[in-house]
């Protein structure tokens, strides 16, 4: 399938590629970027060494707000004095460079722990980016509440789209996601979201799901008691049971009557 950019991609002269580098052992985390989920960890052992992006998150040149917030693994009521947590916040001059060069934006300080443990760990501070972009996102967005009603209609609708494997109503249902993620990202794109898959796509119950509101009262979503969407589906390849996950996020436009996709 050939490939074609994004017109809005073909007009910066540069393309700044923000990134995060963690590392953590022994510790739970969830972490923000203006106070959208950009990665989330919560289990009863283990750690990650990873390198993610986070431009998703940044819908404009200027401040930006990086919050972390780790917590003990789940079963534990303390972070232990041999967990481990670091995190480097760094840029790529051109997202289309493959290359190792990293320019260091910051580094948090490390998490010290005593040996009596630490019930809870948090950081936030604050750093400036520039980006040849300007996303809407949500900055104009109404703050939401009372919304159980309209989130269930908004489910039902992408629940619906996926089961019957409708591409049309699913892309619809999406496209303002996939069209300021792929210009956040710089992502070469064919405008056409993959299709979905041959074998049937059952939407599991959503159980133990709570309302979560983010992006400072701007949007929201179902999530389960790991932190993830709880707009999960199964699949059956080759006789077992595969589970998908949408990590969708939810906006209310000025002016709409509708939740929209937006992350």
């Amino acid at each position: 399938m050939k490939l074609t950019q994004n017109p809005t991609i073909n007009k910066f002269s540069n393309r700044p590629y923000y990134q995060i580098n963690l590392k953590s052992s022994a510790v739970n985390f969830d972490i923000r970027i203006n106070d959208l989920p950009l990665l989330k960890f919560f289990e009863k052992s283990g750690g990650l060494n990873m390198e993610f992006p986070i431009n998703t998150g940044i819908l404009e040149s200027g401040e930006q707000i990086l919050t972390i917030k780790v917590y003990p693994l789940k079963g534990n009521n303390m972070i232990l004095p041999n967990s481990y947590f670091s995190l480097e916040l760094n840029k790529k001059i051109d997202a289309w460079t493959f290359d190792n060069k990293r320019e260091i934006i910051l580094k948090i300080p490390d998490m010290i722990v005593p040996k009596e443990g630490l019930p809870y760990w948090e950081f936030q501070t604050k750093f400036t980016a520039n980006v040849p972009y300007q996303l809407t996102g949500w900055k104009n967005s109404e703050s939401i509440n009372n919304i159980k009603n309209e989130l269930n209609i908004a489910y039902e609708k992408i629940k619906n789209a996926i089961e019957k494997k409708d591409i049309s109503a699913f892309r619809l249902l999406v496209k303002n996601k996939i069209f300021e993620e792929s210009v956040s990202l710089y992502e070469k794109n064919d405008d056409k979201i993959t299709p979905f898959s041959e074998e049937k796509e059952k939407i599991l119950p959503f159980i133990n799901c709570e309302i979560r509101f983010y992006g400072n009262g701007k949007l929201v979503r179902l999530e389960d008691n790991n932190g993830e969407s709880c707009l999960k589906s199964e699949i059956i390849e080759n006789g077992k049971s595969v589970i998908y996950t949408y990590p969708l996020f939810y906006h209310k436009p000025k002016n709409s009557g509708e939740l929209e996709v937006i992350r």
